[in-house]
């Protein structure tokens, strides 16, 4: 899980070592791959979990999970001005400790091998899909480096080094508590995704654009009424990043991300009332593999 494969924009450049690179003075984003260019992506999540009382365990339990997926994208042509673009996740592994206990592998939601066909615009959004699974969402995740989402789009216009821009997408979190806490929690926060760019530079044959991500998730508030037990949740966050977008891979060469998100619930069981609250701690980090 702690593999890292170096690029030409490494994890060290998106925290802002640059080197010596010249900087130019503004960037228009487009996606214009040659057909048949395929990118291969490296995307991890590590989200550690603290609970505090949760019935079934002690105050203070602390739960990781790490989650692992390689995958690719490749430009098959072009259809009516978009680009008809196949993502494949190849491999998909997670796995989880609690409280520094062994490590347990736990099976994913995302079978590999299993690919998805889009409609990708020159502004880098996926306009439509040519399959219909639900989790072909989660296969275009690494396309856009775990955090853009797929309403995500660049703007039309040049950016100047400095400003902010709106996207469109949503950087989300799903935050979860098994039933075997005591209290069952399964919930997704979203906060909307502007971004800032930072500085452009240019490196061998390359352009790359620095950008930087942050800002609140929504405040959302939940309740759910099942047989027994009355729940109800309140979760609030904020996150903060930093990306690199290639003109060279037309693809976020590099990124990180961590998002935060405090949760508050109240449940009403045949042992009582239940007032518990978790705070999630989730960093993302992604990259092109060559």
């Amino acid at each position: 899980m702690r593999r890292r494969v170096a690029t030409g924009a490494t994890v060290a450049t998106v925290l802002g070592i640059a080197g010596p690179l010249a900087a130019q003075d503004a960037f228009t984003f487009t996606f214009a791959p040659a057909a048949g260019a395929v990118v291969r992506t490296l995307s991890e999540l590590r989200t550690v979990t603290a609970f505090t009382g949760f019935p079934a365990l002690p105050d203070g339990s602390t739960l990781e999970e790490e989650r692992r997926i390689e995958g690719r994208h490749r430009a098959v042509g072009e259809e009516n001005g978009m680009w008809l673009v196949e993502a494949v996740i190849d491999t998909v592994w997670s796995r989880r400790r609690l409280d520094q206990g062994a490590w347990r592998d736990v099976a994913d939601s995302v079978p590999p091998k299993r690919p998805a066909v889009a409609l990708v615009s020159s502004q880098f959004s996926v306009t439509g899909f040519r399959t219909a699974n639900p989790a072909d969402g989660e296969v275009f995740g690494p396309v856009g480096a775990m955090v853009a989402g797929l309403d995500f789009a660049f703007p039309g216009e040049p950016v100047a080094a400095g400003q902010s821009f709106p996207t469109g997408g949503r950087i989300q979190l799903r935050v979860r508590a098994a039933p075997e806490t005591g209290v069952a929690v399964d919930e997704t926060v979203f906060g909307d995704l502007a971004l800032t760019l930072d500085s452009i530079v240019r490196q061998d044959a390359d352009e790359l654009a620095y950008l930087r991500l942050g800002g609140a998730l929504a405040p959302r508030t939940t309740s759910q009424q099942g047989e027994g037990s009355n729940t109800a949740g309140s979760f609030s966050g904020a996150f903060v990043g930093r990306l690199v977008w290639s003109r060279r891979w037309n693809a976020f060469v590099s990124g990180v991300a961590r998002i935060r998100v405090e949760g508050r619930i109240t449940a009403e069981t045949p042992r009582g009332l239940v007032a518990a609250s978790a705070v999630w701690d989730a960093t993302v980090r992604h990259q092109v593999r060559p």
